[in-house]
């Protein structure tokens, strides 16, 4: 029976490379709809009731269908122990530093250990102190820590965990002397642990819904008050639409309660996938109240995107009239957001953040590639630039509003990251505790070229190009270009080892800061939003046709890839000019943007994409909606789409659509597959399942674009 399977699959691998993909079969069911008077047919959305055997049969044999090719592309193995390699070099990471009193609280991987545990130790030399290890919590499974949060005085501790590469948390609360667990367990919750009140009493963001992969699991959150020792059952209502009518919460606002630094105000913000919150306030000593005199603190149109309390001094970051964003003050007592005092101008560059410590404001600037901070001095007022010489990207780690003393993290393309400890009172800074230097092998060989590339309508958009110094740049070289473009979000400079073994191998890498990101400030945002989306993938075919027209690489050898959000962008990128690239992944990605507020939290999704509910809105998310404009007998480049079963973000069926409309209709006879990840989700800290899956991924990548040291074994 061995003998006859293995000859099958040999015979399956001759025919496969003869272009000849025998994929599970996809059906097609009409299903059409009328959008403002434009039918659509979707003819895969029976894929959508995940809980339907017939479908979760079909991601299962695509499953093991792609698992088959892909790992008997030679120098995939050697690709993924190149990563463990480079990582083992590590020996220990550090992450999430907090400080209560005395003790420090932080998360810390050994090399090797695919997820981090939690530790904690006092201050200064004292000895460090293992609380929780998530690999040995529960047999047989490997759970990873997604937040925690010390008591107001360090007593108890909340840890979140997670399992199987998902979001969907389990909130446990230890009592840090005895690193014994009580008997609370909160579950499910995505936002978990937004503040504690004091040592035996926190407030979490809790579902109405407990179906984790339906759209009502993102719907009418609620923020709750949970005191130890009780059953949730007995939680107190603190923050929602169904408490308090009067004020105009959506079923798709997240309700998230803390409080200020000196624990006087309650402070309830309403998030979307929009760049600003909403808030509400009230004092703490009415949290026991049955109802909590709420006060309107800020509001959409006031375009906040950041705040903090100093005393009695409330400071926002907005791009209210400031598209680089200023940052403006007001009285926490007696708020007046409309007359409130710009302490810090918009310049050149965007303020992209801003923290507190006890005496300074600290203020992080960027220009899309290398930061710069500001510290603010509260009693003084005076501004001064301050860690000039750390080039890169440097951004706040940790800060407290109870010492001067911080941390700053910095990396770039070719500079590993790095912790310092700095001391905003005296301006001096080394290298922090929590850090540890690595020399990486070939560092010092990575090229980084930052340039500005003509889009289709002029515009210029930066592209960052990294390459090895000893490569050949002759047009020979696989070249990955990828991108993102969505929520204001940039795309900054970082060190990665996965990037490193493939520059190593003289693989182009390349970034597009397309539109839709927050590179160049709001207005490069709104560039690419909404009705304005269809920059977002032109700017990344321009940015494609830079690097084949000066020599970096040609359409044989180019990939693009985009994740998440970054799906319209790679969708559309190849069903626009299929031409253009070789090979593409869609990883994890939102490929079906016209179905995306009906699957997991695309409620929230539409401020950023739109909504089927507005024509104009619509109209654009038929335009950015990928599986829309696949088409029969295109010769469309090959393509890996990847998804994790557990994804709680992008619903498994958008790159599922999208990978069976493109097995059905390409004529191109490359390969296109779904890599279906049963025991993940968006994404995970488990570095070996992180491994595997991009070892995959760029292993497809290379042999589709022709690396001799990537082709299918036969």
């Amino acid at each position: 029976m061995k003998n006859i399977l293995t000859l099958l699959f040999v015979l399956f691998i001759g025919l496969a490379t003869k272009g000849q993909w025998s994929y599970p079969t996809t059906k097609m069911v009409d299903s059409t709809d009328i959008y403002f008077g434009k039918p659509i047919t979707d003819h895969y959305r029976w894929m959508e009731h995940l809980d339907d055997n017939s479908v979760q049969e079909w991601f299962k044999q695509q499953a093991d269908y792609s698992h088959n090719i892909l790992k008997n592309i030679s120098g995939r193995d050697s690709l993924l122990n190149e990563f463990i390699a480079l990582d083992k070099l590590q020996t220990t990471s550090y992450s999430g530093m907090v400080l209560v009193d005395s003790l420090w609280f932080y998360k810390k991987r050994m090399a090797g250990e695919p997820v981090a545990s939690l530790y904690c130790r006092k201050i200064g030399q004292g000895k460090e102190i293992l609380l929780f290890n998530p690999m040995t919590f529960k047999k047989g499974h490997t759970l990873n820590i997604k937040n925690f949060t010390p008591s107001t005085h360090a007593k108890n501790i909340t840890i979140e965990t997670a399992e199987g590469g998902g979001e969907v948390a389990t909130i446990r609360i230890m009592k840090v002397a005895t690193k014994q667990f009580y008997t609370d367990s909160l579950a499910p919750t995505l936002y978990g642990v937004s503040a504690w009140v004091n040592d035996d009493s926190f407030l979490y963001t809790a579902h109405t819904s407990f179906k984790e992969d339906a759209v009502e699991f993102h719907l009418n959150l609620k923020s709750m008050l949970h005191i130890m020792g009780t059953d949730r059952t007995r939680d107190k209502e603190i923050f929602s639409a169904s408490k308090y009518k009067q004020l105009p919460i959506a079923p798709e606002d997240i309700c998230y309660v803390t409080l200020d630094d000196e624990k006087k105000y309650l402070i309830g913000f309403l998030f979307t996938a929009a760049n600003e919150y909403r808030a509400y306030y009230a004092p703490v000593s009415r949290i026991q109240n049955s109802a909590i005199p709420w006060k309107l603190l800020f509001k959409k149109e006031d375009k906040i995107t950041n705040s903090l309390v100093h005393g009695k001094d409330l400071y926002m970051l907005t791009y209210k009239d400031a598209p680089n964003y200023r940052i403006t003050r007001t009285n926490i007592d007696s708020p007046d957001i409309a007359n409130a005092i710009t302490i810090y101008k918009e310049g050149n560059n965007k303020i992209s953040d801003i923290s507190g410590t006890k005496d300074y404001l600290i203020i992080t600037l960027t220009d899309g590639i290398n930061n710069n901070i500001i510290k603010y001095n509260f009693k003084t007022a005076v501004s001064e630039s301050i860690v000039r010489e750390l080039q890169g990207q440097v951004s706040v780690v940790f800060s407290s509003n109870k010492t001067d003393s911080t941390i700053f993290g910095v990396t770039s393309w070719n500079r590993p990251f790095s912790l310092y400890d700095f001391n905003a009172k005296t301006n001096q800074y080394h290298k922090s505790r929590f850090d540890e230097t690595v020399n990486y092998p070939g560092v010092d060989n990575i090229a980084v070229k930052e340039v500005e590339v003509p889009s289709h309508d002029g515009t210029m958009v930066p592209l960052s190009i990294l390459y090895n110094k000893r490569a050949v740049l002759n047009g020979n070289n696989s070249c990955i270009l990828t991108g993102y473009g969505c929520y204001g979000y940039s795309y900054s400079p970082y060190f990665s080892v996965m990037n490193l073994a493939l520059i190593n191998q003289g693989v182009v890498l390349a970034v597009a800061h397309v539109r839709g990101g927050g590179e160049k400030g709001e207005n490069w945002h709104l560039s690419g939003y909404k009705t304005t989306k269809p920059n977002t993938w032109k700017d990344f075919i321009a940015c494609a046709e830079y690097l084949i027209n000066n020599g970096y690489t040609t359409r044989d050898r180019l990939a693009g890839t985009g994740t998440s959000a970054g799906g319209i962008l790679i969708g559309r990128a190849i069903t626009e000019r299929p031409d253009l690239f070789a090979a593409a992944v869609c990883n994890v990605g939102d490929a079906n943007a016209l179905r995306s507020e009906y699957g997991t939290d695309g409620p929230a999704n539409s401020k950023e994409y739109g909504t089927v509910q507005d024509s104009i809105e619509c109209k654009a998310l038929i335009e950015m909606d990928a599986l829309s404009h696949v088409q029969k007998g295109i010769k469309y480049p090959a393509v890996l789409c990847a998804t994790g079963i557990n994804d709680a973000r992008v619903a498994p069926w958008q790159p599922g659509k999208f990978a069976g409309a493109l097995q059905n209709a390409t004529s191109s006879n490359k390969p296109v597959l779904l890599r279906v990840d049963l025991n993940n989700g968006h994404f995970t800290e488990n570095r070996l399942v992180t491994f595997s899956n991009f070892a995959d991924q760029d292993a497809f990548l290379l042999w589709q674009t022709g690396d001799p040291n990537f082709q299918l074994n036969k």
